[in-house]
């Protein structure tokens, strides 16, 4: 039977994630968006200062990396996706506050740089996003036979 996981929090580190991939008698999925860009969360982290959006990408190298040094044979699977969400411009200002200030502290400056830059791009206080990213699926079997 699989064990299939999608970003979740139990998993931080090596350790809690060979723990997660010993757990399982089968397969284990690994599922992640990668390459993704954000209409509006792109220029907000430019205007912060933060534009760490290399780490998703990092995430599944590493993975990887963890998987085939266990003696996996993990295999790929991918999909483009495209997302688009329209939001009352204070719901918005209340989202990407809460999504930035998640990866670091922000000061009132910054929270009144957010809401200034949600004003200006609203149209009809409506604040329109596009997602655009690469779902990676990575799978492997748990006692897989490397060949010699």
């Amino acid at each position: 039977m699989p064990l299939v996981f999608y970003m979740t929090p139990a998993v931080v580190s090596a350790d809690t994630f060979l723990k997660l991939r010993e757990s399982s008698r089968g397969w284990v999925i690994m599922v992640k968006p990668t390459r993704r860009s954000n209409s509006v969360l792109d220029e907000l982290n430019k205007l912060n200062a933060e534009q760490d959006t290399k780490a998703l990408d990092e995430t599944i190298v590493y993975a990887f990396d963890l998987v085939w040094h266990s003696g996996g044979c993990p295999k790929f699977e991918y999909e483009e996706q495209i997302w688009q969400e329209d939001q009352p411009l204070e719901e918005a200002i209340k989202e990407y506050t809460l999504r930035i200030s998640s990866t670091h502290e922000l000061s009132d400056s910054d929270r009144e740089r957010i809401r200034k830059y949600l004003e200006s791009i609203a149209v009809d206080g409506i604040v329109h996003e596009i997602t655009k990213t690469t779902i990676v699926a990575m799978y492997w079997q748990v006692n897989c036979k490397n060949p010699e």
